[in-house]
């Protein structure tokens, strides 16, 4: 069992300092992407797995939570963008093409969705404003704090 006090190998990837959880998230979000197939080639699903984890990475997570959401991210980013290739190819039928880009923008949205969450998590999707100076005259009256109707 891992002691829980030092730093793993992959925190700065998946945000754990167990790295079986870090290597379990790795293989589930690589096993994911679209290249991940057999119909890709081993070179290609070497360099796609290369630069999803070095993505995560870059992503500067800070726990498991972060982790989770940026692994869905960097794959339904994947998938999205996977979806739309076969959209373009010249013989594709009018009725194909409108599914595959259908498909293609529902991903998009979740991963705007799930950008969402992250910047919640973060703590950069809500505002916060601070008022220094409140001056109340006589016979006027303020309010402090949150206020709803």
């Amino acid at each position: 069992m891992p002691d829980g006090g030092s730093k793993s190998e992959f925190q700065h990837v998946c945000g754990s300092k167990a790295d079986e959880w870090n290597q379990s998230l790795m293989n589930v979000v690589l096993r994911a992407l679209p290249t991940s197939s057999e119909t890709f080639g081993k070179e290609s699903q070497a360099s796609e797995k290369i630069a999803a984890v070095l993505g995560m990475a870059s992503l500067q997570i800070g726990d498991p939570i972060e982790a989770m959401l940026v692994g869905q991210m960097i794959s339904v980013n994947a998938t999205a963008l996977e979806l739309q290739r076969p959209a373009w190819i010249k013989e594709q039928p009018f009725e194909a093409r409108t599914r595959y880009l259908a498909l293609a923008d529902k991903a998009t949205r979740t991963l705007t969705m799930l950008v969402e969450a992250l910047n919640r998590h973060r703590g950069k999707g809500q505002q916060k404003v601070t008022v220094e100076h409140v001056h109340v005259h006589a016979g006027g009256q303020a309010i402090v704090g949150p206020v709803s109707h």
